[in-house]
């Protein structure tokens, strides 16, 4: 008789154990279980801090590194939910193998025990199916005495068949277990795909999220680059025009102090005047911090543009102070610069401040180190709210970062 299926925890077959095995995303052979673990805990915290991360206020690189990180989350839970998949496929198909399984050896049991039943009616049938029933009922002793015989008999007679049927149920017994494990493990992994999933949704968000805001980054600044650009050659003729006026009137004052100095009979008159003084050999600190805030991009070339400054986000109107005493070149409205103020400290050098939502010079005007100059903002082509602080010399951008 089939037995009832019960169900029992039983070993899923090898190729739902090979998919589970998936799981341990990245797999590295002779890896030890808890080398995964650190890689999987290093991997989980970076994609943890990147789902916290500010975009507008996080570096060009810091913002490209938690993409990056969320990007590996992302094909992590990927991984992990296709693995599931592939067990529950295969769980499925197991069962399905199981059910024919089953069909095919309750067959040969009812067989078995047909050819038995046959046998015993065979033994005695000369009384008829009647008698044969009173016989197996009797109640009395005796009866049940010849009922052993019978039995006895039977089984002597057919020991291969005896055989065949105890197996065939303890067979049956084994693929109802498995079957009822098959179908309890589905369950759960019907529930680790759902949590999974769940997983996958939320590092999903997130990953679209900054990248969508590096996408944006990226597109503004190259804008924003390409702008400045189009500036580069009237800055630079304006900062080699301020030199060149800057060396005529030193030029002309050495010659009148020198005139002063040279009586008129000798004859003799000397010239000079200084060249374009070249990039300070020791330029730190130089320069004081024209802002407080974030320096979100760098100085040099990124995504196929060349930054020729730095730029410090801060929250609109933060105030943006002159990095050292000089005096206004120009103040005003340019193009992808916006707002800006172009700052002469002498010796070939000028800095630059851009993109301010309202400027606090004017052209011509004498500054001091840590005077403001204006107002943080966006204007021109910016990424947001900040300063473009730009550093040169002879009109040749520097790296902002070596004088500050």
């Amino acid at each position: 008789m089939l037995r009832s299926r019960s169900v029992r925890r039983l070993r899923l077959p090898a190729i739902v154990l090979a998919a589970a095995l998936v799981l341990s995303v990245a797999p590295v052979l002779g890896d030890s279980s808890d080398t995964k673990a650190e890689r999987e805990r290093v991997r989980q915290g970076a994609a943890a801090v990147a789902a916290e991360l500010d975009p507008l206020m996080a570096e060009d690189a810091e913002l490209e590194e938690a993409v990056a990180a969320l990007t590996a989350e992302v094909d992590a839970q990927q991984a992990k939910v296709d693995a599931v998949r592939v067990a529950i496929t295969a769980a499925e198909a197991r069962q399905a193998e199981l059910e024919i399984e089953i069909g095919v050896t309750e067959a040969d049991q009812a067989a078995i025990m047909a050819r038995v039943r046959d046998r015993a009616v065979a033994e005695f049938v000369g009384t008829g199916s009647d008698d044969v029933d009173a016989y197996w009922s009797a109640p009395d002793l005796n009866l049940a005495t010849r009922q052993r015989g019978l039995t006895d008999n039977v089984i002597d007679s057919e020991v291969d068949a005896v055989d065949a049927l105890r197996g065939v149920e303890s067979r049956l017994e084994g693929l109802v277990a498995e079957q009822e494990a098959t179908r309890a493990q589905l369950v759960e992994l019907e529930g680790e795909r759902e949590a999974r999933l769940g997983d996958l949704s939320a590092a999903l968000v997130e990953q679209e999220r900054l990248q969508a805001a590096l996408d944006a980054r990226i597109a503004e600044f190259v804008a924003e680059a390409d702008a400045l650009a189009a500036e580069e050659e009237a800055l630079t003729a304006l900062l080699r025009r301020q030199l060149s006026d800057e060396e005529a009137a030193a030029a002309a004052a050495a010659a009148a102090a020198e005139a002063v100095s040279t009586p008129a009979s000798s004859g003799g008159g000397a010239t000079g005047g200084s060249g374009g003084a070249p990039p300070p050999s020791n330029p730190g600190a130089q320069l004081s911090w024209p802002a407080s805030g974030v320096v979100t991009s760098g100085f040099g070339p990124r995504w196929g543009r060349m930054h020729q400054g730095i730029d410090i986000a801060a929250a609109s109107g933060t105030p943006v102070y002159a990095a050292a005493a000089g005096t206004v070149i120009t103040a005003g409205y340019n193009g992808g610069y916006g707002n800006w103020v172009v700052i002469d400290h002498g010796s070939g050098m000028s800095t630059v401040y851009a993109h301010h939502s309202q400027l606090s010079v004017s052209a011509g005007q004498r500054v001091s180190a840590g005077s403001q100059v204006g107002l943080m903002g966006s204007t021109g082509n910016s990424t947001g709210p900040h300063v473009h602080f730009e550093v040169r010399i002879n009109g040749t951008p520097y790296d902002p970062m070596a004088y500050l």
